[in-house]
């Protein structure tokens, strides 16, 4: 107990309170200016433009209450009246801004999460505005403002935002791994150890509502955190780019070499795509040739390796289940997904449908060969990063047309290989004429040599005779 004591007397009492406020507004002044440097960078990134609304807002809204406080801390009974309300219709507002900024936001209905910020701002006004008479006479009977039915309608108020923003952030697949359901837990449970802290665990005589601003301690600086993370990603990835360009080069310039030399269809493709990635910003490089059925399939070549295997993995994805692949083989353009903008959910689909990611921002080129097209070029940006580089833009029509010119070589070169006539079998009836002559030939030989042999016997018997009357004649 006497360390909560001493929390609760460093959260209310000066000069606690003016350390919490200056921790707070320069947690706030963070992000602020972490988000507002990223959104310099990149206009269309929804999480920083968001946060350094939020923040900015918020900023004003605590400098604000400091500011009321340091005026009235000489009427303590005006301070009474004013501080108290003053303080939980800014609370909510915070809530509704960190709620705004750190959750996803419907990709179908974009201007939704607006709208319902704008009910929010509203609704806090319109209660604030009703409670200023009857929390005036409250006050006036020395009433705590926690132990009022006014406490407890805030009080309902916050936890119902918090955790709806907490389920949201949780139920969507990017933002669950992110900081943000942390922040809206510690927030949430700061703000139901308050609800339920009356009657108060230790009595105090403070409407300062101590637990919430411990709350903002935490959450305050994790979402500095988290805009941190956000805003270094992009910088990282590009100086890792940066950093090996020389190694690119040359793996290029080999990968290139490979892709010349193939005459195989099924080998072209994969060190087509190993050269694409060797090139580009895309973390996801994937070539897509299409199918003449009647049904049109895109048969994908990616980069990514299959599991316990050196080959690549592949797809067949019908071009009528998305939306996406169908404008791109119509129209004959070019067509950009990004994570938090247009065509954000069709994209995140798209990632789970093949089981890889998360990446960012995805490139959709065609594929041309005489305005025929032919298959679709995939670039994937790396995670966090909403928008295609420039650089990807300028290679993706020329990388394209090198994979065309490729596959149009190889087919050419099958049609040739498949018209080419086989050499006539005159050679080998030839061969089988000489054989045949040859064997009459060895034949008329034998019967040469054996009536040269008969004829030897005749000429030896004759002899034989000859001599046999020569000896008679002698005799």
């Amino acid at each position: 107990m006497t360390l909560l004591r001493q929390i609760i007397q460093l959260l209310s009492e000066s000069p606690g309170n003016i350390v919490y406020h200056l921790v707070t507004l320069f947690a706030l002044q963070a992000i602020f200016a972490i988000s507002f440097t990223h959104w310099r960078r990149n206009p269309m990134h929804q999480f920083a433009t968001r946060s350094m609304w939020a923040a900015g807002s918020i900023f004003i809204i605590r400098l604000l209450l400091l500011g009321a406080g340091l005026v009235l801390i000489e009427v303590p009974a005006l301070a009474v009246v004013v501080l108290p309300l003053l303080e939980q219709a800014l609370n909510t507002l915070t809530i509704m801004l960190m709620v705004w900024a750190l959750v996803p936001h419907s990709n179908r209905l974009p201007h939704l999460g607006h709208l319902l910020l704008l009910l929010g701002v509203l609704v806090s006004l319109a209660m604030t505005i009703s409670f200023i008479p009857t929390w005036r006479a409250l006050s006036a009977d020395g009433i705590a403002y926690n132990s009022t039915s006014q406490a407890t309608i805030w009080g309902l108020l916050q936890i119902v935002v918090l955790a709806a923003g907490f389920i949201l952030a949780m139920l969507n697949a990017r933002w669950r791994g992110t900081l943000s359901p942390v922040i809206l837990l510690f927030m949430l449970l700061a703000h139901v150890a308050h609800f339920w802290n009356y009657p108060e665990i230790i009595p105090t005589d403070t409407n300062i509502i101590y637990w919430i601003r411990l709350g903002h301690l935490v959450a305050l600086p994790l979402w500095a955190a988290m805009a941190y993370r956000q805003s270094i990603m992009p910088l990282l990835l590009a100086q890792r780019k940066k950093s090996g360009l020389t190694t690119d080069l040359q793996s290029a310039i080999l990968n290139a070499a490979q892709v010349i030399q193939t005459e195989d269809r099924d080998a072209a493709l994969p060190a087509a795509v190993t050269l694409i990635a060797s090139v580009v910003d895309a973390s996801f490089v994937a070539v897509g040739v299409l199918t003449e059925d009647a049904q049109p399939t895109l048969a994908l070549t990616s980069n990514l390796p299959q599991v316990g295997t050196d080959q690549p993995r592949t797809w067949l994805l019908p071009v009528s289940d998305w939306t996406a692949l169908e404008a791109v083989v119509s129209q004959r353009r070019w067509v950009e997904l990004n994570p938090e903008g247009v065509g954000a959910g069709q994209l995140h689909r798209f990632y789970e449908e093949l089981a890889i990611g998360p990446f960012g921002a995805l490139f959709l080129q065609p594929m041309l060969d005489e305005n025929q097209i032919v298959g679709l070029l995939l670039l994937a940006q790396p995670q966090g990063t909403a928008q295609v580089s420039q650089k990807d833009r300028e290679l993706a029509p020329m990388l394209a047309e090198l994979v065309v010119s490729k596959l149009t070589h190889i087919e050419r070169f099958m049609q040739r290989s498949a018209l080419i006539v086989p050499p006539p079998v005159a050679a080998e009836t030839a061969v089988s004429g000489r054989i045949i002559a040859l064997e009459e030939a060895g034949k008329k030989l034998q019967d040469q040599l054996n009536v040269a042999q008969d004829r030897l016997v005749q000429a030896e018997n004759r002899a034989a005779a000859a001599g046999k009357r020569a000896h008679d004649l002698a005799a």
